[in-house]
């Protein structure tokens, strides 16, 4: 963690955050059965024994090859390709540019730490975090596929990353996740935080296509 933060070009701020994200974290630990939340699905036990020790994954600078195979050829769509949490391709050729933003890094930071440990875990580790902003009165023509994949180069690694959602006044969007794992034994810890301003409509699909023995964690956190 330490190691990350002295490679990373983060404000002071943006450190204080973080750090005190990990404290939290380190604290409260992986959820287990004392917390009501959790008391049927002891995530602490089942990280245990499903993986083991778990390392940290820090964003690989070489880009990881996107696998058409698992493109959605039935519809018209819009694309974010995660490969390892990296987001390796951006396709919004269907829509208004103008309508639309997507930026990278940006950070919601807010002076207290989430009571969510899992939250905490992700705020403290995420490498980079997203943005898309659909303006006003605008409804996306096509749906969003945010295509969740992990090749066979990781195993035994917590990924962690997050997409900051703002849809202003009568906009629409449609948001399908699709997973294809190829890693092996990791943890993924995805948040998406919703800001849905009046009128604004907002539907999220999320598709797990084949077995495999990874644990994925997805919160979204709608306002």
């Amino acid at each position: 963690f330490e190691k990350s933060l002295r490679g990373s070009n983060l404000t002071e701020k943006e450190i204080d955050f973080k750090n005190l994200n990990a404290k939290e974290f380190v604290n409260q630990g992986f959820p287990n059965k004392k917390d009501e939340n959790w008391k049927f699905s002891d995530l602490n036990q089942i990280i245990k024994k499903e993986i083991g020790e778990l390392k940290f994954y820090y964003e690989d600078s070489e880009k990881n090859d996107v696998s058409k195979d698992l493109f959605l050829d039935q519809i018209k769509h819009n694309k974010l390709f995660f490969v390892n949490g990296q987001l390796e391709q951006i396709d919004f050729s269907y829509e208004d540019k103008n309508k639309i933003e997507f930026l990278d890094n940006q950070n919601d930071i807010d002076a207290k730490s989430a009571e969510n440990s899992l939250i905490n875990l992700n705020n403290a580790l995420v490498n980079k975090s997203f943005k898309l902003l659909i303006k006003n009165n605008y409804q996306i023509k096509n749906p969003l596929v945010i295509y969740h994949t992990t090749n066979n180069k990781i195993n035994l690694q917590n990924i962690n990353f997050k997409i900051n959602f703002v849809l202003e006044e009568n906009s629409c969007l449609k948001v399908i996740d699709l997973i294809g794992d190829e890693g092996n034994k990791n943890f993924v810890n995805v948040v998406y935080n919703f800001s849905l301003e009046k009128n604004s409509i907002l539907k999220n699909y999320k598709i797990d296509q084949s077995e495999n023995n990874n644990i994925r964690y997805m919160y979204n956190n709608i306002k």
